[in-house]
């Protein structure tokens, strides 16, 4: 599924394999990754 989309996130607790299909890898859930992100590439 990261692969169709295009351009794909994962957070840092993901699992290995997700984070290395994954174009940008964020701060886990617990250090407000989504936040992060949705600041570097929407805001």
């Amino acid at each position: 599924m990261m692969e169709k989309a295009g351009f794909s996130i994962a957070m840092e607790n993901a699992s290995e394999q997700v984070k290395k299909t994954a174009d940008v890898v964020t701060s886990s859930n617990d250090r407000d990754g989504v936040t992060e992100t949705i600041i570097k590439f929407i805001m």
